[in-house]
């Protein structure tokens, strides 16, 4: 055997040497693949005696201690000292040189002659126009191919057979390595519209999924919110982007193990509270009260109650802010701690949307025994019970919504499923929204609590959401 050598039978592949005072020493690669271009590279530091071996670029192995001196012969596909052990396959691209390569080197090296691609969430190369699939972390060792110009990092898709395959590539996150693309069908033209997806956990994410990112195809990050999450098993996110009408293409990015979560709701939403802090944010909210009452934001939630009997705890979305034209939706995540139509004791929980001039739509989720659990609405001259509220109970956080689509109906929704839709009484002015614990005429003892509150825009027609396999970013 000469000094080095590299040799390996099945999978399995060594860079041995001889030591000095008699003896070999090796560094070995572990497993490589079988049926596909492996790109080997042992170096040899003759000052040192140390050696290292790579695969695709990448540090499999070293050694030190080695004989430094070396006359011996180059063999190729065999040993020099055993006549009938030959290399079974094809051999490429050899070159030597009179120095040990840097790491960097190697690396730029193994890069050359490669195409690089996705396909089904796999990753591989095509090598001299042969076609090689790989495991799904393979492509992300090898950088970016010398054809493509400009700053990556890159997103490679291709197509074709086996035989034959054409590679692309499109901008990507910088220091996200991994991303799937969406498809969002639209019927109409949407602009910065909230588009809703349920994201299923993959194992390159981070498990509370705070590497997360979303972003258009020239690599223009988009706002998105995490509404509701279990970690390691899916995630309810809202992106906000612009769709034309019919099929549109965002990607979304993961795979950053050390990113902190980007979720904003403020950034993507018309208005928008998770009451964070440890008091009501006046530039969202005014508040009118009276009697002994309680508006507390703790632990991201806010509490309206009420310790006497006729107090109120009332807040309002501020004029410029929470103002809600026709076509938007109110969407919520709320408790009331009752669920009743009552006399006697009166209790009074609900929130509403202000019109202006009399003029209101209320959920009532507790009132007297005329309006008590009921949908109702007044558009000027008095009160009308429109519906029922189903769907919801007391001491239970659930998720409502009100959708104002324009001058001729108003939609209600309970934890996304359809209610009803209303078309009598239906205003048509701007409103604020409202909500309110108590009144002058209620009993002790009413709570309401908010896990947050936000507007979105309507569409007649929500967008379907399809996602795509995973692609590798270099």
């Amino acid at each position: 055997m000469s000094s080095p050598s590299l040799e390996g039978s099945d999978s399995n592949y060594a860079y041995y040497c001889e030591k000095v005072g008699g003896g070999w020493i090796s560094a070995h690669t572990g497993q490589v693949s079988i049926g596909r271009w492996n790109y080997f590279v042992g170096t040899f530091d003759a000052i040192t005696g140390s050696g290292k071996l790579f695969i695709d670029g990448v540090q499999r192995g070293s050694f030190e201690g080695a004989k430094r001196a070396n006359t011996n012969y180059l063999y190729i596909a065999r040993r020099k000292d055993w006549n009938d052990r030959f290399f079974n396959g094809q051999i490429d691209d050899i070159k030597t040189y009179n120095r040990a390569l840097s790491s960097e080197e190697v690396f730029t090296l193994s890069k050359s002659g490669n195409v690089y691609y996705s396909s089904n969430g796999l990753c591989g190369l095509s090598h001299k126009g042969i076609f090689y699939s790989a495991p799904s972390n393979d492509l992300c060792t090898y950088g970016i191919p010398s054809s493509i110009s400009g700053t990556g990092p890159w997103a490679w898709t291709c197509s074709g057979t086996s035989a034959s395959v054409s590679c692309s590539a499109s901008k990507g996150l910088l220091g996200f390595p991994k991303r799937k693309p969406i498809t969002i069908t639209a019927s109409s033209a949407l602009t910065d519209y909230q588009v809703k997806m349920i994201v299923p956990y993959d194992s390159d994410m981070q498990p509370n999924f705070d590497d997360l990112r979303f972003a258009t195809a020239d690599g223009t990050v988009l706002p998105y919110w995490i509404e509701q999450k279990t970690d390691s098993i899916s995630a309810i996110v809202w992106v906000k982007c612009n769709v034309i009408s019919g099929n549109n293409t965002i990607y979304m990015y993961y795979g950053n193990s050390s990113v902190v979560v980007a979720s904003d709701g403020n950034s993507t939403f018309d208005f928008f509270d998770g009451f964070d802090g440890s008091s009501l944010n006046t530039s969202k909210w005014a508040q009118a009260t009276a009697g002994t009452y309680t508006i507390d934001v703790n632990d991201s939630i806010l509490t309206l109650s009420t310790a006497s009997a006729g107090a109120s705890a009332h807040i309002r979305s501020n004029k410029g802010v929470g103002h809600i034209p026709v076509g938007y939706i109110v969407r919520a995540r709320a408790k009331t701690t009752h669920f009743v139509r009552n006399s006697s004791p009166n209790y009074k929980e609900y929130v509403y949307l202000i019109g202006g001039g009399g003029i209101y739509s209320a959920l009532f989720f507790a009132y007297d025994t005329t309006y008590g659990k009921y949908f109702a609405s007044n558009s000027g001259s008095g009160w009308n019970i429109l519906g029922d509220i189903t769907g919801w109970s007391a001491n239970t956080w659930h998720t409502y919504e009100l959708k104002r689509n324009g001058s001729t109906s108003l939609i209600k929704t309970v934890d996304d499923s359809y209610v009803q839709t209303l078309t009598s009484g239906i205003f048509t002015n701007s409103s604020y929204i409202a909500i309110q614990t108590g009144g002058t005429d209620s009993s002790a003892g009413c709570s309401q609590y908010y896990d947050w509150i936000l507007v979105r825009k309507y569409a007649s027609s929500e967008p379907t959401i399809t996602l795509g396999s995973e692609e590798c970013i270099q």
